[in-house]
C-alpha cells in the first residue's frame, strides 16, 4: 500500500478510501446464508423479509405451474 498526499480529483473533498474493498463480499455472503437457511434465492439488495416471502410465493407458483404441465 502506498500513502499519498495528493487529493483525489474525483471526490468532493479529495479523500481516498480503501475501506470499501473489505465489505464487498458481505452482501453475497448474507444472500447465500439466507438461501441456505430458507432455500429461497433473493438477488437484489437490500434483502428484506418481503423479498424473501415474495421469492417463496414466486417459487411456489412456478412449482405449481410445472406440476400442472406434467
Amino acid at each position: 500500500m502506498i500513502w499519498t498526499d495528493i487529493p483525489d480529483p474525483h471526490t468532493p473533498m479529495g479523500a481516498r478510501g480503501i475501506g470499501e474493498i473489505g465489505i464487498t463480499g458481505v452482501g453475497a455472503a448474507v444472500a447465500n446464508a439466507i438461501y441456505n437457511a430458507t432455500g429461497k434465492r433473493v438477488r437484489d439488495l437490500p434483502i428484506t423479509l418481503d423479498k424473501v416471502l415474495a421469492s417463496s410465493a414466486c417459487a411456489g407458483a412456478r412449482q405449481a405451474s410445472a406440476t400442472e404441465e406434467t
